[in-house]
C-alpha cells in the first residue's frame, strides 16, 4: 500500500521537570569502523562499518519484500544486537525510552528491530530517531488539536483517516477527488494525507528518478507542496516515506517537531488502520508522539504474535518510525 498520512500538531510544552530523559545512543563513523555512544558508555562493534551496513540492507529488503526472516536474515538480527546492543543492554534496560541518534545515510538501520532482551527493542521501549542530539520529545498534541485530513479510499479502504477525524473533530475531512495539492497553504494543527507514495531508496540509481512523492489525483504532492502548511507533526501513512529525506527536510522547514512514516512497505488494515487508531487515540489521551507510537506498534505486536507468522507480525506492528526535527 502506498498511502501517506501527515499530521500537523499543534502541541503544549511539558516543563522541565516533568521531561522523562531517554537514553541518547550517537551512532559515530570513523573511516570503517562504527561505534555507538551514550552519555553512561559505549559499543564499538568489531564489524567494519561497511559489514554493519551492508547486513541492516540485507534486514532492510527481506522486511520490504516480506521475505522469509528464519535463516539468514534472523541470524543476522542476532548477529547485529550482539555487536551493537548487548555492550549496552544494562543501560537500555534501565532507560525510560531510547532516542538513536543517525546521520541521513543510516535511516534503512533497523536498529529497533534488534534484541537488548527478550523482544526486540521497539516492543520493549518507546523509541524514536534524530539528527542531532537533544531533541525534544516531550511536546503533546493538544485534545482539542484541529487538522487537515486527506483520504484516497484506494489507500485507505478501512477508512483509518476518518477514524482520525472523529478522534479530533474539528478537522477538515476531505477525499482527495474533492480538492487538489493547493489546500495546502496556512497553518493548521496537523495534516493527515492518505495515499500512494513513490521513494527513491538509497542504492536505487537517482539519476533519472523523479522525487519522492505521494500520488494527489492527477498529481503528485511532493515534500514542497507539503511544506506550504505549518504544521508541527507530520505522519505519513504511505510506503517507505520515512526513507525520505525530501519529506523530512520539507517538515522541519514548515516547523515540524515530529515526523512519523513507515520505513518500509506497510499493509493497508491490519497494520495501517489500527496504526493511525491507536497512535491517534493516544494522543487524544495525552501521550507524546513517542510513547503514542509504542502504545500502537506494542498493541500491534501482541495483538497478532500468538496468531500470524513471523514476517506477518512484523509487516504489520514494525514498519513506522518516529523522527523528532
Amino acid at each position: 500500500m502506498r498511502s501517506t498520512l501527515v499530521v500537523l500538531g499543534l502541541f503544549c510544552a511539558i516543563s522541565l521537570q516533568a521531561k522523562t530523559l531517554c537514553l541518547e545512543i550517537a551512532l559515530r563513523e570513523n573511516g570503517d569502523r562504527l561505534s555507538l555512544e551514550s552519555s553512561e558508555g559505549s559499543s564499538r562493534p568489531s564489524l567494519s562499518r561497511k559489514a554493519i551496513a551492508a547486513d541492516f540492507r540485507v534486514i532492510y529488503e527481506a522486511l520490504e519484500n516480506h521475505s522469509k526472516l528464519k535463516g539468514k536474515v534472523d541470524d543476522l538480527i542476532q548477529k547485529l544486537s550482539k555487536e551493537l546492543l548487548a555492550p549496552l543492554a544494562a543501560q537500555i534496560q534501565s532507560a525510560s525510552c531510547v532516542v538513536f541518534q543517525i546521520n541521513q545515510s543510516q535511516k534503512y538501520y533497523a536498529l529497533d528491530l534488534l534484541f537488548a532482551g527478550q523482544d526486540p527493542l521497539f516492543v520493549e521501549k518507546p523509541v524514536a530517531f534524530a539528527f542531532r542530539k537533544d531533541v525534544d520529545f516531550t511536546k503533546k498534541l493538544r485534545q482539542d488539536a484541529k487538522g487537515l485530513i486527506l483520504r484516497d479510499p484506494d489507500a485507505d479502504p478501512e477508512n483509518g483517516t476518518g477514524k482520525a477525524n472523529e478522534m479530533f473533530p474539528g478537522s477538515k475531512f476531505k477525499l482527495m477527488k474533492q480538492t487538489n495539492p493547493g489546500i495546502f497553504s496556512g497553518s493548521v494543527d496537523f495534516v493527515l494525507v492518505s495515499g500512494h507514495g513513490s521513494v527513491t531508496l538509497p542504492w536505487e540509481n537517482s539519476d533519472d528518478a523523479d522525487d519522492d512523492s505521494i500520488g494527489f489525483n492527477d498529481d503528485d504532492l511532493t515534500a514542497d507542496i507539503l511544506g506550504k502548511t505549518k504544521h508541527t507533526l507530520t505522519y505519513l501513512d504511505s510506503c517507505q516515506l520515512g526513507m525520505s529525506q525530501d519529506f523530512i527536510s520539507a517538515s522541519r522547514k514548515a516547523g515540524s517537531s515530529y515526523y512519523l512514516a513507515p520505513i518500509v512497505s506497510n499493509e493497508a488494515g491490519n497494520s495501517s488502520t489500527r496504526t493511525i487508531k491507536y497512535f491517534f487515540g493516544a494522543l487524544r489521551d495525552g501521550q507524546t508522539p513517542m510513547l503514542a507510537l509504542h502504545t500502537a506498534r506494542k498493541k500491534l505486536y501482541n495483538e497478532f504474535k500468538n496468531k500470524a507468522s513471523r514476517e506477518n507480525l512484523l509487516y504489520y506492528a514494525y514498519p513506522f518510525r518516529l523522527y523528532g526535527l
